[in-house]
C-alpha cells in the first residue's frame, strides 16, 4: 500500500510544475562512512546523510548499489540508530523516519523475482536484494495537519541521516556505494507537491585481504531453561491465530539479556519482505557431523539450539554455509519450523488456504495445513500476510495453539505473570493471554525486564522457541 501511494505521489509530481527555486527543491545527499579502508571481516557503516534540505521532503524513492562480491549488508539493530537521523515526532509522540532500520533491513532481505526490473533483472527467486547489490527503498510521510481550513501533507525537515547502512566487507577489491534514480515531492506552502531534485555526492570503499576475527552481535552468556512449567488446565484459548504486528523491528532475545532500548518507534505495518526461503529451510538432509556454519561462533548463546534443530532437520542453513541468526523470520517459515518441529508432514495438500497465499508458493502446502489444523486462523479477513516479518507476540499466538493442539489440552495464562515485565502495556490485548501461557510454561523468558511482543522475531528466537515447545511435547 505504501509503494502505491508513493507512486500516486510522485506521479503526481510529474504533472505539476515546480513552482520553488531550483535551490529550494534540491536535497542534497553525501555518503558519510565510518570507515574508507577496511579488511575482510570488518564491518563499517554508510550514511546517506542531507546537507542541504531548504524545502524538505515528503516522499521519496531511490536505489543503492555497490559491489556485492566486495561488500555485503548486515541488518540494523537498536543500538545502530544514529544519533542524528531525521525523525517527525507526531502528537502521539510517535516517531517516524523515511527510511527506519526496520524499513531498510526489510529491503535487504527482499528476494527478487527474474523479471523484476527494479533489480535489473538479476534477480532469481532465490538471492535477496542485500545479496544482489541493489537496495530499492521507498519511503512516505503521511502525517497532516490543518492549514486555512484544509488538511495539509507535511514534510521531513532538517539535516542529518536520510538512511543507514551497515556492510561487511567480504572480498578484496574496491567498490563505489551509490545512490541513483532518486525521485520525490515536497508539499510546498501552497499545499501542492512539489518535485525535488537531488545532488548525491557517493561513497567509495577499498577492502584488503587481511582477515578479522568474527566477534558474535550478541553479549549474553545464558541461553533459557529447556525445563517446563506447570500448566494451568481450564480456560479458553485466544482468539486470532496471527494478528499483523506493528513496532520496531529490532531482535528481541526469548532467552539473551541482549541490551536493547526503544530509542525509535516506528508506524509501519508489518512488513512484506521475504527471506530467502529455499535456502533458509530445507529438507531433513543434513546429520549433525555436516553441520558447520560460518557465522555461529563458538560462544554464541544460540549455538546449541541451532546445531540441535538443525541435525533433526527443522531447520538448515543458506548455500553459503551461513545460518544467520540475527535475520528476521518471515510468518510463513516460521509456520514450516513449526510444523516439522510437530513432525506433520508439510508435503500434503491441504484442504484449504488463506486468499493471499498461491498455491504456487513453496511455503504454500505447510501454511494450508496450518489454517486446516487451526493453528494458524489468519488476520481477519481471510488473509495471512506470509512474507511479513513474524513479530514476537504473534509467534507465541501460533506456538501455544500448536502446543495446545498437540497435547490436547487448552491453558490458560494468569495475566499477572506478566508485570514482570516492563513493557507489559506493549503486548496487544488479542495475544495477551498466549504470551501469559508461553511465559507459565517457560517458553519464553524475556530480556532485560521486557517481553518485547512486536519486535520481529528472529532466526534463533524462532529455534529456541520451537525446541521449547518440542521439549513441552516430548
Amino acid at each position: 500500500m505504501l509503494k502505491k501511494i508513493t507512486a500516486i505521489v510522485l506521479a503526481a509530481c510529474m504533472m505539476i510544475p515546480a513552482v520553488s527555486s531550483y535551490a529550494a527543491s534540491t536535497i542534497g545527499i553525501r555518503c558519510v562512512q565510518s570507515e574508507n579502508h577496511v579488511e575482510v571481516g570488518d564491518e563499517f557503516y554508510a550514511d546517506f546523510k542531507v546537507t542541504d534540505n531548504a524545502s524538505g521532503y515528503n516522499a521519496m524513492t531511490l536505489y543503492v548499489e555497490y559491489d556485492p562480491n566486495v561488500i555485503q549488508p548486515v541488518e540494523c539493530q537498536v543500538a545502530d540508530i544514529p544519533d542524528d537521523l531525521i525523525i517527525y515526532t507526531d502528537y502521539r509522540g510517535v516517531a517516524q523516519s523515511l527510511f527506519s532500520f526496520t524499513n531498510v533491513n526489510s529491503r535487504i532481505s527482499f528476494v527478487p523475482s527474474p523479471n523484476d526490473r527494479d533489480y535489473n533483472k538479476l534477480g532469481d527467486g532465490k538471492k535477496s536484494a542485500g545479496e544482489i547489490g541493489i537496495i530499492k527503498l521507498v519511503g512516505f510521510l503521511s502525517a497532516t495537519e490543518v492549514v486555512d481550513g484544509k488538511q495539509r501533507m507535511l514534510n521531513y525537515e532538517g539535516t542529518g541521516t536520510l538512511a543507514r547502512f551497515k556492510f561487511k566487507a567480504v572480498g578484496d577489491g574496491s567498490t563505489d556505494i551509490v545512490m541513483r534514480d532518486c525521485e520525490g515531492s515536497f508539499v510546498s506552502e501552497d499545499r501542492a507537491a512539489d518535485p525535488l531534485y537531488f545532488d548525491v555526492q557517493n561513497g567509495h570503499v577499498t577492502v584488503g585481504s587481511g582477515q578479522s576475527s568474527e566477534q558474535p552481535t550478541e553479549t549474553t552468556t545464558a541461553a533459557p531453561s529447556g525445563n517446563t512449567g506447570s500448566s494451568s488446565s481450564g480456560g479458553s484459548g485466544s482468539s486470532g491465530g496471527s494478528g499483523s504486528g506493528g513496532g520496531s523491528g529490532s531482535s528481541g532475545g526469548s532467552s539473551a539479556a541482549e541490551t536493547t532500548t526503544k530509542a525509535e518507534q516506528t508506524t509501519e505495518a508489518t512488513t512484506a519482505a521475504t527471506t530467502a526461503a529455499s535456502g533458509s529451510v530445507t529438507t531433513p538432509s543434513e546429520g549433525a557431523a555436516k553441520l558447520s556454519f560460518t557465522d555461529v561462533a563458538d560462544n554464541f548463546w544460540g549455538k546449541e539450539y541451532i546445531y540441535d534443530m538443525a541435525a533433526k532437520g527443522i531447520v538448515n542453513g543458506y548455500p553459503d554455509s551461513t545460518f544467520r541468526p540475527n535475520n528476521n523470520v518471515t510468518r510463513a517459515d516460521f509456520i514450516i519450523m513449526l510444523l516439522r518441529g510437530m513432525n506433520v508432514d508439510i508435503t500434503a495438500a491441504p484442504k484449504s488456504n488463506f486468499t493471499d497465499v498461491s498455491s504456487s508458493k513453496y511455503y504454500a502446502n505447510a501454511v494450508g495445513i496450518a489454517k486446516d489444523m487451526g493453528i494458524a486462523n489468519g488476520n481477519g479477513d481471510g488473509t495471512f500476510s506470509p512474507e511479513s516479518n513474524i513479530t514476537r507476540q504473534d509467534m507465541m499466538i501460533l506456538a501455544r495453539k500448536a502446543f495446545e493442539i498437540n497435547t490436547g489440552l487448552t491453558f490458560s495464562g494468569e495475566s499477572e505473570i506478566l508485570d514482570r515485565f516492563g513493557d507489559k502495556a506493549d503486548i496487544s490485548p488479542y495475544a495477551a493471554d498466549s504470551v501469559a501461557v508461553m511465559v507459565a510454561q517457560g517458553v519464553v523468558s524475556g530480556s532485560n525486564g521486557n517481553i518485547e511482543p512486536k519486535a520481529n522475531t528472529t532466526r534463533v528466537q524462532a529455534v529456541v522457541i520451537i525446541r521449547n515447545i518440542m521439549g513441552l511435547i516430548g
